[in-house]
């Protein structure tokens, strides 16, 4: 016998070999919810803040005319707060049409909260010393990023 043919036929044992049949594994299928709220919610931010998390998140689908909050102290009990900024009426200018608030995002620097949401095609601003408020835009009437196809950001 060849040394290639030994090789072939060594090949092949060892292909046979890894051939074994598979173990069978049950499984259940489980619904899939949220746990943590009751609704349907995306785009969620997430802020500690003095032993407490304040989750934001769009009302899906596609947004509403205010932006909720959840605060929790252990991540199972939420106690719902509607805030007063952003809403679609502090938030509209030409170009938001009949866009909603969406994909909130909240981050803190130093004492003071930043809150970036999106209104249609626009990027607007808003700013708190507590993460429930009073918020306040950032520009006044204006939103931060507007869609301007003449501007670069």
């Amino acid at each position: 016998m060849t040394l290639k043919t030994r090789i072939y036929l060594l090949c092949s044992f060892l292909l046979v070999g890894c051939n074994q049949p598979k173990e069978k594994v049950e499984t259940q299928m489980t619904e899939i919810n949220n746990p943590i709220l009751p609704g349907y919610f995306a785009d969620p931010s997430l802020v500690q803040y003095e032993g407490k998390f304040y989750l934001y998140a769009t009302v899906d689908p596609w947004g509403a005319d205010f932006l909720p909050c959840w605060v929790s102290e252990d991540f199972r009990n939420w106690t719902f707060h509607r805030l007063n900024w952003p809403t679609k009426a502090a938030c509209t200018s030409a170009l938001s049409h009949k866009n909603m608030v969406w994909a909130p995002s909240v981050i803190q620097k130093g004492d003071m909260f930043y809150m970036y949401v999106s209104v249609g095609s626009e990027v607007w601003c808003g700013k708190a010393a507590h993460p429930l408020g009073p918020w306040e835009n950032v520009l006044g009437d204006k939103p931060m990023i507007s869609f301007d196809t003449t501007r670069y950001y």
